[in-house]
């Protein structure tokens, strides 16, 4: 309902409330609480315990004391708990459609109260339906029990449970349009059936149970839906029909393929879909969540910058910034965005676009959305073209090392030919060191030899030596000293002679 206010503009009906109320701040209010809720939810169970209790143990007219008090205590609560959320949300209560649900729970609780303590009146007909339509609606009141789906939304334990829950009830709308479709398969076949089948005396003699299965379109349907959900339908169904009337096998068949093999296939494929797309509802808010936190700390992070010493002009040099890192605060705030402390080098130069050794506050928030943001499709050109300049450099520099390595081996060959003729000069050089050795050695023993021949024939053979010119005789040298010899009588006795020994001694 809308109304008109000044100025012929149309207004909400709920806005003149939602202006007196105002916007409170109702992050702190008692009914966000989590030990509120879950207190909610623990009343919840015991009540859906309590109404299935009450229902097997109570009959009759007769309604005890101590299950209407218990109503009353639970429906009271329910009551508080439902003005108390008004009162968090104002006429917007009404918005949730969780909290639709929870005022009808509530109001069908409160009417279930209304009912006397004792049995007036069993003999009348009005009493008793009304006694009816109270317990009718004491049955529903376990469908508050449905609530708890909404407390256990935000909790990791029962994420799957919620996942599914929240796609049965994302897909509900479609879930009801297949029904409906199964619906008016089924009663189409069901007519196709009976009018085939049902007419026909054969199966009725042959098949005494005809007229409880294929009588009517509506025992036709049921029939239909026992074949479609494969319960016991061959030994029950299917045979007796083969005996009697075997036309009715091809409406049997058309119903399993197209409702069993078809529409119920549909069902489940419509489940996976919503499912899917409800994994990715929630990690998609998870990713919003998770973004407006990181710009909450980017902002606290760009507050504390502000705080330091800057310079005159409004930036913050390198070491008052190695000194803003290692503050804990600023550090925590570094790893909740993924950043180490210890990268303060790469992250100052990273802020530091004009390179001037300083970062001003407008280059530390725009290395940060660079660092935790998406990358924008400019930010994917200039990667691009930097991969490419450098892909270019590089093909380069494996030319250059293709050169200096073809250069390197032509360099070790040559290495190789020169190593080998300096091996050869070695051992020619020690072959001809060892000749000279050995002609040293022959030399030494050969001037051994004369000299020791010139000493013994100056000994025992003295010559005189005259010149062409001189005719004089010059007197012969005074012999030298005899060289004391020992002679043994062997050597005597065989007739040796001193001539013969210094012979052999020469």
């Amino acid at each position: 309902r809308r109304m008109v206010g000044r100025g012929g503009k149309s207004k909400s009906f709920l806005q003149p409330w939602v202006s007196i109320r105002g916007t409170p701040d109702t992050r702190n209010h008692l009914a966000t609480n989590l030990t509120f809720n879950l207190l909610i939810v623990g009343v919840i169970i015991v009540d859906s315990i309590l109404v299935g209790f009450e229902v097997d143990h109570v009959q009759g007219a007769k309604v005890s004391s101590t299950f209407w008090i218990l109503d009353f205590l639970f429906a009271a609560i329910f009551f508080s708990e439902m003005m108390l959320r008004f009162h968090q949300s104002g006429w917007d209560y009404f918005r949730d459609p969780w909290n639709i649900f929870d005022y009808i729970c509530v109001s069908v609780g409160t009417t279930a109260l209304i009912q006397p303590l004792e049995g007036g009146s069993p003999n009348s007909a009005k009493d008793a339906t009304n006694l009816r339509m109270v317990k009718t609606l004491k049955g529903m009141r376990v469908l508050r029990l449905l609530r708890i789906v909404r407390h256990i939304g935000g909790l990791k334990v029962f994420e799957g449970l919620w996942l599914i829950i929240n796609s049965l009830l994302n897909g509900l709308r479609t879930l009801v349009w297949i029904s409906l479709l199964m619906v008016i398969t089924i009663y189409v076949l069901s007519v196709m059936l009976a009018a085939s089948v049902g007419t026909s005396d054969e199966l009725y003699l042959a098949w005494p149970d005809a007229a409880k299965y294929v009588g009517s379109v509506q025992q036709s349907m049921l029939t239909i839906l026992q074949v479609c959900t494969l319960d016991s339908w061959t030994e029950e169904i299917g045979r007796p029909i083969l005996e009697g009337a075997p036309m009715g096998l091809l409406v049997l068949y058309i119903a399993m393929v197209v409702v069993t093999f078809g529409i119920l296939n549909v069902i489940l494929a419509v489940m996976i879909e919503h499912i899917r797309d409800t994994m990715e509802r929630n990690k998609r808010r998870t990713e919003a969540k998770l973004k407006a936190t990181q710009q909450e700390i980017m902002q606290s992070m760009l507050d504390d910058f502000r705080l330091c010493r800057l310079n005159e002009e409004g930036a913050l040099s390198y070491s008052e910034f190695v000194k803003l890192t290692k503050t804990p605060t600023f550090a925590y705030k570094l790893r909740l965005c993924g950043i180490h402390h210890l990268e303060a080098h790469e992250l100052f130069k990273l802020m530091d676009f004009d390179g001037n050794g300083a970062v001003t506050p407008d280059e530390f928030l725009a290395a940060m959305h660079k660092i935790k943001g998406d990358a924008s499709g400019q930010d994917l050109v200039h990667v691009l073209c930097f991969a490419e300049k450098q892909s270019q450099r590089a093909r380069e520099y494996v030319q250059i090392v293709r050169k200096l390595s073809d250069r390197a081996d032509e360099l070790q060959r040559r290495l190789n030919a020169m190593g080998t003729g300096l091996t050869r000069n070695l051992v020619e050089r020690h072959d001809s060191m060892r000749r000279n050795e050995a002609r040293l050695d022959s030399a030494a023993v050969r001037m051994k030899t004369l000299e020791k021949m010139d000493q013994h024939q100056s000994t025992y053979f003295p010559q005189a030596t005259s010149s062409d010119d001189d005719c004089t005789v010059r007197p012969r040298p005074p012999p030298p000293p005899p060289i004391p010899r020992v002679l043994s009588s062997a050597s005597l006795g065989n007739g040796s002679s001193v001539s013969s020994l210094d012979a052999d001694d020469a």
